[in-house]
């Protein structure tokens, strides 16, 4: 899936998650925001629960290499010594059916909808 077309809209890309998340149709949302405002999406897939991985730039400094992770500004992201990527943490929502995404401005943010049920992904 694919949304958006101009270079202020939202690019939404949808794909099957990771076995990892379970077999029960669970998909993730990679949400592109490059405006300079807050994003609101509605997901019509019947998830209740979802995890969050919003990614931004430390005090909009957009070339830095250090993004930070769902807000946490004291712990910014970077990579460890030998290059791997250090653990992250996505925030739970539960309870989230139907609820509008929040995405921040010039953000991505990757959305895994945990009980989506999609048919093409069981």
């Amino acid at each position: 899936m694919h949304a958006g077309g101009g270079d202020d809209e939202p690019l939404v890309y949808a794909h099957c998650a990771a076995a990892a998340f379970g077999a029960n149709g669970t998909v993730t949302l990679m949400v592109a925001n490059p405006s300079s405002s807050p994003v609101t999406l509605n997901v019509s897939l019947p998830a209740n629960q979802r995890l969050e991985f919003v990614l931004t730039a430390p005090n909009s400094d957009f070339a830095s290499r250090h993004p930070v992770l769902n807000g946490r500004t004291d712990t910014p992201l970077s990579l460890d010594a030998d290059g791997a990527l250090p653990p992250m943490q996505g925030v739970y929502r539960a309870g989230a059916a139907n609820a509008p995404l929040e995405v921040p401005p010039r953000s991505q943010s990757f959305i895994v909808l945990l009980d989506a049920r999609s048919k093409g992904c069981m």
